[in-house]
């Protein structure tokens, strides 16, 4: 046996494997970001309901066509449009950060041309 015989991949191999890997990842960042985009329609979607449904609640106590259950129910109603609010401002800022890696990881493979096909450097200086 010789002291020599480990063998190294192909370049080639390398390369679809880094390509592999990132469009996977590039697919899940994906994937994630519109998870957290139907997420935002839906609750939006609940928040000018329930907004909807308080103003009125409230119009009917403003004008006394309400009974005494009108009340809590305007604060139940305060309390959830407040939480979807929250959760709204937080998923958007998710989505900045999702976007940011996704902004990352192309930043990355451009750099290291990943995906792109491999070019001889320019560079004179040696290696």
């Amino acid at each position: 046996m010789s002291l020599f015989s480990f063998r190294i991949r192909r370049a080639e191999r390398d390369e679809e494997t880094d390509r592999a890997r990132f469009a996977r990842l590039q697919h899940v960042l994906d994937e994630i970001g519109e998870e957290m985009a139907g997420e935002i329609d839906g609750l939006q979607k609940r928040y000018e309901d329930a907004s909807s449904d308080a103003a009125y609640a409230q119009q009917a106590l403003e004008e006394g066509r309400a009974g005494g259950e009108v009340s809590p129910r305007i604060d139940d109603l305060t309390d959830t449009i407040e939480r979807y609010f929250k959760r709204i401002a937080l998923l958007k800022s998710e989505v900045d950060f999702v976007n940011r890696l996704r902004e990352d990881v192309n930043a990355f493979t451009d750099a290291n041309r990943i995906g792109a096909a491999q070019k001889p450097s320019t560079d004179a200086s040696p290696r």
